[in-house]
């Protein structure tokens, strides 16, 4: 039985609860919009110094939100896709672009049914720390 001396919990109340079990630290994170699924299981696209991407398998240890701890497959500073993965080939040839920029540089352009360019992907990069 759980104390209540304040009567704070009534019967059939839900809450929420978080527990921290571990904290992983010097864990390599990057987001989870880059981790796609395949035949072969998850991969991201990395970004090669030529700025073509190659598919690589990764192996995803934790999942937090909008962030993957990641166990095999990406280093720190590797450059990964998050937006529109599903028109590249490896090879395909990427340009970054901040988050909220357009394919021209400008503001975004609109979403009503376009699909972004494979030439202007956006892009994250996995980092050290803790989800």
């Amino acid at each position: 039985m759980l104390p209540n001396p304040q009567h704070a919990l009534w019967p059939n109340q839900f809450v929420k609860a978080r527990l921290l079990l571990n904290t992983r630290t010097g864990a390599i994170v990057m987001p989870l919009a880059a981790v796609q699924r395949g035949p072969d299981g998850a991969f991201a696209y990395v970004v090669q110094n030529d700025q073509t991407v190659q598919p690589r398998p990764v192996q995803i240890d934790l999942q937090q939100g909008e962030e993957a701890v990641v166990g095999k497959g990406v280093n720190v500073g590797d450059t990964v896709v998050t937006e529109g993965q599903s028109q590249l080939r490896p090879g395909s040839k990427v340009a970054a672009r901040q988050p909220g920029q357009g394919r021209d540089g400008g503001q975004p352009p609109p979403r009503e049914g376009s699909m972004p360019a494979a030439n202007g992907q956006q892009q994250g990069q996995p980092r050290r720390g803790s989800p």
